[in-house]
């Protein structure tokens, strides 16, 4: 495996990528609807990034990445951005093999793969420039922005324990910025593994075992030692979501869902609360609660869920000032929701191009100001950036 490869996207390859997208699709700075202007951003220099507006809203972003190939965020519920906000993490795939890591400057904005090779799963902390992720049968460390400008080697933390016969879930980084979260497949069969990774002494050890797959691994970003994760199916299943309390509680469903419930997509916001879609996959289900949901860690998993906003939702996130909700559709269109008022507002639509759609797994920026998504609007896959517009401005 090669390390933190210098692949790099320059800014004038970046901006002749625009050119051939069509003069339709991105527009001169002074004939933009400003609605949602990126000057609003003070981390986001001026003149770098293609900048577009939405047909339906009138809503004016930015193309954050373009002409890497099949580029995308990384999902909603992992960390992407530096502390400063200076680097941006996402996924891309290169001419060979799966996604990859890459690193965009956002200054320059210019973007570096950062590793190939044998790479499975990769996660940056919460409040350092740490990135995590397993090669070779090894987990390793390294700091982002070290590699990116050549300096430095990867740290080797430790190897994936001999019961395990391959990862499952994701990696997480704990809230403490001390432990790794990571799942597995066991090798005796139709059994998986929790395990917590120590960061100081890459020793490893089992905090659980399942019957069921596991999946969307997400460590509490503001409770030491608080990991959800869900049973993965591929749909529906009779119990989506749980949460174990490394050095507490045992592993118990974090909501007790009801057999008519279709839930998925769950994602914590803030401290004690977590949000999830519920899906109204039939006529009956209309009738019933259904979209976005909230509901509390502290109620335990026969607690009530608070319905958000009620439409056929499929992912959402929450902006960590606590005030605005994100969610999507089957169109590819997002809405912005006022978590206060429980309304939603068409923020941007349709981000598919013919038969090729991607999920936008949008997310808020970690100043609360600004929302990332995959789009393939474009005709190829981007990662697009709109800054928030003022509320009334929206319908």
């Amino acid at each position: 495996m090669r390390a933190f490869e210098k692949h790099t996207v320059s800014r004038r390859s970046f901006l002749a990528g625009t050119v051939a997208a069509g003069a339709t699709m991105f527009m001169p700075r002074n004939t933009a609807k400003k609605l949602c202007a990126a000057e609003k951003l003070h981390w986001l220099p001026d003149g770098i990034y293609p900048r577009w507006q939405d047909e339906v809203t009138g809503v004016e972003g930015i193309v954050l990445v373009r002409g890497v190939p099949e580029s995308e965020v990384v999902y909603q519920t992992h960390p992407m951005w530096t502390p400063e906000m200076d680097y941006f993490l996402f996924m891309a795939r290169p001419e060979q093999g799966g996604l990859h890591p890459h690193l965009l400057e956002i200054r320059t904005g210019e973007s570096r793969l950062l590793l190939d090779g044998n790479v499975h799963f990769a996660a940056m902390a919460w409040r350092s420039r740490s990135l995590y992720y397993f090669a070779d049968g090894y987990f390793h460390e390294a700091d982002v922005v070290d590699s990116f400008q050549g300096r430095g080697e990867p740290r080797v933390l430790g190897a994936l324990p001999p019961e395990c016969a391959r990862l499952a879930g994701a990696l997480t980084v704990d809230a403490s910025g001390e432990a790794l979260y990571f799942g597995a497949s066991l090798v005796s069969e139709g059994e998986w593994g929790i395990y917590v990774l120590s960061l100081k002494n890459g020793q490893s050890r089992l905090l659980c075992k399942t019957d069921f797959r596991i999946g969307h691994f997400q460590a509490n970003p503001y409770r030491p030692g608080s990991l959800m994760f869900c049973q993965e199916t591929g749909g529906d299943a009779n119990q989506r979501i749980w949460h174990i309390q490394d050095g507490g509680s045992a592993m118990k469903p974090l909501y007790q869902e009801e057999g008519w419930e279709w839930v998925t997509h769950e994602c914590w916001w803030g401290q004690d609360r977590f949000l999830f879609t519920v899906w109204p996959y039939d006529e009956e289900r209309k009738n019933k609660p259904h979209g976005i949901m909230m509901a509390d860690l502290e109620s335990g998993p026969q607690g009530k869920m608070t319905e958000i906003v009620r439409y056929p939702a499929w992912h959402t996130h929450g902006s960590p000032d606590g005030k605005w909700l994100l969610g999507d559709d089957f169109d590819r269109s997002l809405w912005l929701i006022n978590g206060e008022e429980k309304e939603r507002r068409l923020l941007t639509a349709g981000h598919t191009s013919g038969d090729f759609k991607t999920h936008p797994h949008a997310s808020f920026t970690p100043d609360s100001r600004a929302i990332v998504f995959s789009s393939s609007k474009f005709g190829a896959r981007e990662i697009l950036l709109i800054s928030l517009p003022d509320w009334k401005d929206l319908k």
